[in-house]
């Protein structure tokens, strides 16, 4: 399998703590990987390294096998990685077609006059190509039914859905879901599973999920990594996770005897 992302050896500090302590770990094209740890074990840390929100003090993140540290997020966003966020972050008074449309505007190829003017060739054309294909990605993650709803009067778990389909309208080679199951009840965290590995399957990207939720981890991801304190502690197949006892002892518990 050909390495989508390399984070290879990497170190972020603030002041005197190490964030993400010499970190390493390669996601696979068509993978999805996971990686898991309690809160402060640096996860999210080394999503906004990947992100370029923070620049490691040490270290390479390759994508594709191009180095990444430095960038700006908008050069990384563009290169073909796109992220959600724990928050929910919609347009809620919007519906669920627009909020869509507006992911599709960071692409749009016509310029400030165009879209002032808003009668030009180009603007026109445009246009009808956003919503095009705003309903084709709203069609292909199964939310096209609701495309006219405002996106506050969705369930919960169906506004997650819409976070991941914004993200996709930028069409991502590398998805990264920070903690997609946040709040989310048992049967719409089984929804979400589905939901995820339904979007692998048929739009053939990559995954990479950092999240709480254990059930969801070991349904859906191939591999996952354990951070504690910074550190990476393992890394392996989710059975390998679940039993190893540096894992049970740092984090999972009996949780995951329980879920299993």
């Amino acid at each position: 399998m050909k390495p989508v992302l390399e984070f290879a050896n990497v170190t972020v500090s603030f002041g005197g703590l190490k964030a993400v302590n010499d970190v390493s770990f390669t996601v696979y094209e068509g993978q999805i990987f996971g990686l898991i740890g309690p809160n402060g074990a640096g996860k999210t840390t080394a999503f906004n390294a990947i992100t370029g929100f923070y620049k490691p003090d040490k270290g390479d993140i390759l994508f594709y096998g191009e180095s990444i540290v430095g960038k700006p997020t908008w050069w990384i966003s563009r290169k073909g990685i796109s992220r959600t966020f724990q928050n929910i972050r919609l347009f809620k008074n919007l519906t669920v077609l627009d909020n869509v449309r507006i992911a599709l505007h960071q692409t749009a190829r016509y310029g400030l006059f165009d879209a002032a003017a808003r009668l030009t060739p180009r603007f026109a054309t445009r246009e009808e190509e956003v919503l095009s294909v705003s309903a084709e990605l709203l069609q292909s993650v199964g939310l096209y039914d609701e495309k006219d709803k405002i996106a506050s009067q969705l369930p919960y778990g169906k506004q997650r859905e819409l976070e991941i389909a914004r993200a996709l309208a930028l069409k991502p080679k590398l998805l990264l879901l920070d903690e997609p199951a946040a709040g989310m009840n048992p049967t719409e965290t089984r929804e979400l599973a589905k939901y995820i590995k339904e979007i692998r399957d048929r739009l053939g990207i990559t995954v990479f999920v950092i999240e709480h939720h254990m059930d969801l981890v070991m349904t859906i991801c191939e591999e996952i990594a354990v951070m504690d304190f910074g550190v990476k502690i393992a890394q392996g197949k989710p059975e390998d996770i679940k039993n190893d006892p540096r894992v049970i002892a740092a984090y999972l518990g009996q949780e995951v005897e329980e879920s299993a």
